[in-house]
């Protein structure tokens, strides 16, 4: 009876948190849409497919479906092993996600200045692109170590990031935004806005990835 309150309380936050990230995510596209225009925000999501793909493939996806059965038998015969399996593989999953960071940094750099005729629409896309690249590696860390931590039974942590994502970005856009007024800063090609909230939305996963870093699990089961 107490594994199936347990259960149904932890169905219960994690729908709370689920829901209060959903809000918080209509709320940001609506003030983001009224500080800097619906069009000017589709720039700033095109960039965002990339961290969300890596997340999908790296942290949602075979990382998890490999790890998390092997991570819980191992749990069940030798906590210190699981330990040392789960610290191996996010050392591993931060190593290959800085290279392709730093590679696809390179390479959005290098075809930036091959578009020197192309308008700036695009090299504005790559650089937003650029900046949201290290999202990437917070992200899919975020992912990875939720996985852990529902094995353990700490669900609300994983389910709760998503809102400080919401929460950073609607407070770097006001913040933006009445800076912008009081400043008398104009800038008719989307540039800044879209700037800034690709700077937010980095500045976020680092935050993210310490808020669930942080949580004192000591692979007790």
């Amino acid at each position: 009876m107490s594994r199936d309150h347990h259960f149904i309380s932890s169905a219960r936050l994690i729908i709370a948190l689920t829901l209060v990230s959903r809000i918080l995510g209509m709320l940001r596209d609506a003030i983001c849409s009224r500080c800097f225009g619906a069009g000017v925000l589709h720039y700033f999501y095109i960039p965002f497919l990339i961290p969300n793909l890596a997340r999908r493939i790296f942290g949602e996806g075979a990382l998890s479906a490999a790890l998390i059965p092997v991570y819980t038998e191992q749990l069940h015969k030798d906590k210190q092993a699981a330990k040392a399996l789960a610290s191996s593989v996010i050392t591993l999953l931060v190593i290959i996600l800085a290279a392709i960071t730093l590679l696809g940094m390179g390479a959005f750099y290098a075809y930036w200045h091959c578009l020197s005729d192309q308008g700036d629409k695009s090299r504005l896309i790559l650089s937003l692109a650029a900046i949201m690249l290290p999202y990437l590696i917070s992200i899919c860390l975020v992912a990875a170590i939720g996985g852990l931590l529902n094995v353990h039974r700490h669900f609300a942590v994983p389910a709760a990031t998503p809102i400080l994502f919401n929460i950073f970005i609607i407070v770097g856009v006001i913040c933006f935004r009445r800076y912008s007024l009081a400043a008398g800063v104009r800038d008719s090609g989307g540039g800044i806005p879209v700037g800034v909230c690709a700077i937010t939305a980095a500045i976020s996963g680092f935050a993210e990835s310490w808020f669930v870093a942080s949580l004192p699990v000591q692979f007790q089961g």
